[in-house]
């Protein structure tokens, strides 16, 4: 069973479980042991908008609700925080069926874990996320 914790602002959170929860049944149909998945919410993040770490059983996923350019804050649709968290699921499922930075493969010099999550977050998006 798939475990969310949510810490910080960030609308809909409970939609946003929903679809985590839609995302990883999908993308884990086998899973055959608890994982917790923490959510934290971040007003930015250095260089992404959003992150994905930590093991098969123990996930932390950071979001960013903005981003610093210059001096100026400036918020991100909530639209493209969605598909951000549908892309740091990708990574979550990844992490779950065992793959760590050390075991990532590389064709033409692209991360196929980076692959496959562009891939499937608007195509997840599309399919799951409600909304309502």
């Amino acid at each position: 069973m798939i475990h969310f914790f949510f810490t910080g602002q960030l609308r809909q959170k409970r939609q946003l479980e929903q679809f985590g929860q839609d995302v990883l049944n999908h993308l884990c149909k086998d899973i055959d042991h608890d994982v917790d998945i923490e959510i934290r919410s971040e007003k930015h993040l250095d260089g992404a908008m959003g992150y994905c770490l930590g093991d098969n059983e123990s996930i932390i996923i950071e979001l960013a609700r903005g981003t610093n350019i210059g001096y100026e804050y400036e918020r991100y649709d909530f639209d493209e925080v969605v598909v951000t968290f549908a892309h740091e699921l990708v990574h979550a499922k990844q992490l779950i069926e065992g793959c760590t930075f050390e075991s990532r493969k590389s064709h033409k010099g692209r991360d196929q874990r980076e692959v496959e999550a562009y891939g499937l977050e608007y195509k997840l998006v599309r399919r799951y996320w409600n909304p309502n």
